[in-house]
């Protein structure tokens, strides 16, 4: 029972925030975000990288997009698109601690215990959304030589059961609406963006990738040589002839004229 052998215990409490899935810092006041991708459900992912032979446009030794995608430009399409989301570095929902407790500490509060019971959006294991969305993707066809000739389709996102993947959404596109200039050689390229419209404001954040490829004109037609004169081509010809006779004509009189 020697005093000095006693040892003196202390306790430390520190406060903390917990956060939902989708938020993290010292007061859960930024906000997590998801990495999504627009995915080709008609036609298929798969036939965008099809097996084809070397044709009179492709060749496949060279780089380009194989013309895998091809339809017809006088009728619209429904394209269907499936929006695939995951939220990396999803370890938890204790926000941040300062590095003065840290010392201190022994062991984080099991959250299992806790149960916090966050009122949810979408709450699986790869999403997490505490507020509603609306997602925005367009399909923008365009001449990269000419900036400004670029024709977009766009359609809005608010179902949730397309955010979790479980549903394809349309996208009809009428190529009789491209502007002129924009099909080049029977090809159209194209890019599809998708962004969180409320997005720095309120509800999550949310990051596309963007998509790049082109559609083919499958009745597209290569313009061939035509040999054949056009009228105003005739037009110089005959006033070219009708000029060289007059001053022949004109050279002989004066010739005529020194004669006599």
């Amino acid at each position: 029972n020697n005093p000095e052998n006693q040892c003196n215990y202390s306790t430390y409490s520190s406060t903390t925030c917990i956060c939902p899935r989708d938020y993290y810092g010292e007061k859960c006041q930024l906000k997590k975000i998801h990495f999504c991708q627009v995915v080709f459900a008609n036609p298929p992912e798969s036939s965008l990288n099809c097996l084809i032979n070397d044709t009179h446009y492709f060749d496949s030794d060279r780089w380009g997009i194989k013309p895998c995608i091809q339809m017809d430009f006088k009728k619209v399409f429904d394209f269907q698109f499936q929006i695939s989301c995951s939220l990396p570095n999803d370890n938890g929902q204790i926000a941040n601690i300062g590095e003065e407790d840290s010392p201190y500490i022994d062991s984080l509060p099991d959250l299992s215990k806790i149960n916090p019971n966050f009122d949810y959006y979408i709450n699986t294991e790869e999403m997490a959304m505490t507020n509603a969305v609306t997602i925005e993707v367009q399909m923008t066809f365009m001449n990269f030589n000419r900036v400004t000739k670029f024709t977009s389709f766009s359609a809005n996102i608010t179902d949730k059961e397309i955010l979790l993947g479980k549903k394809n959404f349309t996208l009809p596109v009428d190529f009789q609406k491209l502007n002129k200039g924009i099909q080049v050689g029977g090809r159209a390229y194209y890019e599809i963006m998708a962004f969180q419209k409320d997005y720095p404001f309120e509800g999550n954040a949310l990051y596309f990738n963007i998509r790049r490829g082109a559609v083919d004109n499958k009745n597209y037609i290569e313009p061939t040589q035509d040999n054949s004169m056009p009228w105003w081509g005739w037009f110089l010809i005959i006033v070219l002839v009708y000029y060289c006779r007059k001053r022949k004509l004109a050279k002989q009189r004066f010739l005529q004229g020194e004669d006599g």
